[in-house]
């Protein structure tokens, strides 16, 4: 199965955000324990805490615009809550539902 380059860059930007998000909360947890009482340590890492939220978003959207389209001719039926009855033998009936 090939990947479209949305996939690809959806898949690089949520393992970007997600390295860069482990590195400050692995900071943040060492600085924590140097600085003194009252003080934030969250303040020398905000570029990147905003870089890696910036960098997860991207990717939730990205992965938005990267949805399979049905083959032309059929209809989609993901959302079809009937698509989740089992199919029926060729030689069983029909059920009678409408009467």
């Amino acid at each position: 199965m090939k990947r479209s380059p949305i996939n690809w860059l959806s898949n690089i930007t949520l393992i970007a955000g997600g390295g860069i998000a482990a590195y400050v909360l692995i900071q943040t947890i060492r600085l924590r324990s140097t600085l003194p009482a009252g003080a934030c340590p969250l303040t020398d890492n905000r570029a990147l805490i905003y870089t890696a939220i910036g960098l997860l978003l991207a990717s939730v959207v990205l992965s938005f615009f990267d949805r399979k389209k049905p083959p032309a001719g059929k209809p989609d039926t993901a959302d079809d809550p009937d698509d989740t009855a089992p199919p029926q033998d060729d030689d069983t009936p029909p059920s009678d539902e409408s009467k």
